[in-house]
């Protein structure tokens, strides 16, 4: 098996546990959402809930990242695979493959407090291509 097909297939792999991570921390969120609205009426929890609350939001980001990052990976692994090519040319063994995908997920909150020069919430990058996997971000 090729190279690309193995990391093609790594990504498959890893984008389908990313995406069972984010089932699994949404359901959590939204079973965890539900007994907020019954203890927090109009939305005004009451101070012992305040931390259930905090869960909830790390939940919810939690979520919505690990999705995002799920399909970069799932369409990232499942490109490599269909378009790498079977044998490589041996004519372009110094060429870099220009096989991959990119994916910029940003999230931010309303109000967030931020450093000059720096843009407020999280933000995760994924390159997949010849030369590796490369994975970045910050929170």
């Amino acid at each position: 098996m090729p190279p690309a097909d193995v990391a093609g297939w790594v990504l498959v792999g890893l984008g389908a546990a990313s995406f069972a991570a984010a089932v699994v921390t949404g359901a959590w969120a939204l079973n965890l959402m539900g007994t907020l609205d019954q203890q927090c009426p109009e939305r005004q929890c009451p101070p012992p809930w305040h931390s259930a609350v905090d869960q909830f939001d790390a939940l919810r980001t939690a979520s919505t990242v690990t999705l995002a990052a799920s399909g970069a990976l799932l369409l990232s692994g499942v490109a490599i695979v269909l378009l790498a090519p079977d044998e490589p040319d041996p004519r372009a063994a110094s060429a870099p493959l220009h096989l991959g995908a990119a994916a910029v997920l940003r999230l931010g909150r309303r109000g967030a407090e931020r450093a000059p020069g720096r843009a407020a919430g999280a933000w995760a990058a994924i390159r997949v291509g010849a030369d590796g996997l490369q994975v970045g971000g910050a929170f």
